[in-house]
């Protein structure tokens, strides 16, 4: 063949792809090659050579040196630009983990937590020794194509969000989203530990042996990692029908059975989540040599498709309605819990409203039992206009984690419910606040029991301490305050008093406030609507 003869057949090529693209908008190497060699019964090889000669001379735009699944480019026409949408599609069959980020980004308004991005991706929490790629892989591609970018919010919870025609968002458009998903991931997290409680007593697990970890509401960014992968929760069970080895003798977890959780309240559980909770469980089947992982999945959903539930059914994973644990009165709790966040978020005004409706709803359904640690968290609700009222021109935190990463250690870090930065007086107060109800009695306790005084005051107060230490240099004082709805021990009292002589006092409150002392104060400062809430609502059976 001449040279005239491989020029005009190349530009016959070249009109051919050009026209293909106009019509598409964009396609693949792999596609392209694939329509040549229909179109002109040439070879594969030979096709693939065309193609690699059009974009060298410019008559195609080739998104090199950025690959999509098996060393693909995507070609474009030159004055176009590769866009969001377009790798979307081509991600769709050659690069599945991407695309459910991109279209999972896509579907929440342009916004998903790392969190979730790990969890959809099916991405492994940190680098391993298989193949698959790490979420921080996955997002320096997306970042060096000008798609997304990372932010983190006041709480140091990093979402990947999508940039607006190549340009980052302005800040306060930033942090309207962040805080809205952030109510969203705690909205998931707000049940675990109550279905967690179901499942025990159905005898999925048992405490005993095999104590769930699971994805903390205060927490929501972190997950229950286990073999590199994050889970909303897990635990081992014994709990898997007649077999060779019985209950009994499954006395360790080599023996037992991994459960698997994902627990989506806050969405429809969709089938991008599905099938990133399919790749991760078959990544943590495939990570040892020899006999597979056992793994027992479970999808907690309050709102799923048909098509979703089929898949699940089909695949052999169990499917439980959120509605079917708690009663159909857990809809609404689940819809107002959603307009708490924005209450809290925008104004204090009627938020004891919403609660009260909220633990109404817990009350008719007779899940008050079922359902405790939800009141722990409605509670935590209800104090949010007090504690505004005592502070009305701080910044008040809601459900803030603080960690410390020591140079040679390992991280550290404690949950709190309210951290209150105020100018007038110059004070940083920790508020630990605990919904129990009336038959309950906080005691001392030390630094190494949990939900005592001796927790707060000697440990977490103590590590806030550290962690804000720059802001008590420059003038503020360390204070803290523990309310409870439950009664303190004897012992517990004088704690307090003693408390109140030292240096943790608020100038204008006390360090403890048990439930007598709590009415009291709202009392005092006219919130008798929050007093009868925990009149009526946080009192043992007996009295209701």
């Amino acid at each position: 063949m001449t040279t005239n003869q491989t020029i005009n057949e190349q530009l016959r090529f070249n009109e051919f792809l050009i026209a293909v693209i106009r019509k598409t908008a964009f396609a693949s190497g792999s596609q392209l090659s694939e329509l040549l060699v229909s179109q002109f019964q040439i070879s594969s090889e030979y096709a693939r050579k065309i193609v690699q000669r059009a974009s060298t001379a410019k008559i195609l735009k080739s998104s090199k040196p950025y690959t999509f699944g098996k060393g693909q480019y995507i070609y474009v026409l030159p004055n176009n630009e590769l866009e969001y949408d377009q790798v979307m599609e081509i991600c769709k069959r050659s690069k599945p983990p991407m695309y459910r980020l991109m279209a999972s980004i896509r579907k929440n308004s342009g916004i998903v937590s790392k969190y979730d991005a790990i969890k959809i991706t099916g991405a492994p929490k940190g680098k391993s020794s298989t193949k698959v790629e790490t979420i921080d892989d996955i997002l320096k591609l997306l970042s060096r194509m000008d798609f997304v970018y990372e932010a983190k919010d006041h709480r140091d919870i990093t979402y990947v969000i999508k940039k607006e025609d190549f340009v980052r968002l302005p800040e306060s458009n930033e942090k309207e989203l962040m805080q809205s998903y952030y109510n969203r991931m705690t909205m998931d997290c707000s049940l675990i530990p109550d279905v967690l409680r179901w499942m025990n007593s159905i005898n999925l697990f048992d405490n005993k042996t095999s104590v769930p970890i699971y994805r903390n509401k205060k927490m929501p960014a972190v997950g229950a990692s286990h073999n590199n992968i994050l889970w909303d929760a897990y635990c081992y069970t014994k709990t898997t029908g007649i077999n060779d080895i019985l209950g009994a003798a499954a006395n360790t977890t080599d023996k037992q059975t991994m459960v698997a959780l994902d627990i989506v309240l806050s969405s429809e559980y969709s089938e991008l989540m599905l099938d990133g909770f399919l790749s991760r469980i078959q990544i943590n089947r495939n990570s040892v040599k020899g006999a597979k992982r056992k793994i027992f999945p479970i999808v907690v959903y309050n709102d799923i498709s048909e098509l979703v539930l089929n898949k699940l059914k089909k695949l052999g994973i169990l499917a439980i309605d959120i509605g079917s644990i708690f009663g159909a009165k857990i809809y609404s709790v689940i819809q107002r819990l959603g307009e708490i966040d924005d209450k809290l978020l925008y104004s204090s005004n009627n938020v004891e409203t919403t609660v009260e409706a909220i633990l109404q709803d817990i009350r008719d359904a007779g899940q008050e039992d079922a359902l405790k640690d939800l009141k722990g968290v409605l509670f935590e609700a209800l104090m949010y206009p007090l504690i505004k009222n005592l502070y009305p021109d701080a910044l008040i935190e809601r459900g803030r984690t603080l960690a410390i990463q020591p140079a040679n250690g390992e991280k550290e870090y404690y949950e709190y419910d309210y951290i209150v930065h105020s100018n007038r007086p110059k004070e940083l107060v920790v508020i630990e606040l605990k919904g129990y109800n009336s038959a309950a009695a906080i005691s001392v306790g030390d630094k190494n029991t949990k939900s005592t005084l001796g927790w707060f005051f000697r440990r977490t107060l103590p590590f806030a301490g550290k962690f804000f230490k720059d802001k008590i240099a420059d003038g503020m004082t360390l204070k803290g305050i523990y309310m409870t709805t439950a009664n303190f021990w004897k012992e517990a009292q004088d704690y307090i008093v003693l408390m109140n002589k030292g240096k943790l006092k608020p100038r204008a409150l006390s360090t403890g406030y048990s439930r007598v002392d709590l009415i009291a104060l709202l009392n005092d400062k006219g919130f008798e609507k929050e007093v009868q809430i925990i009149n009526k609502f946080y009192v043992k059976q007996e009295e209701i």
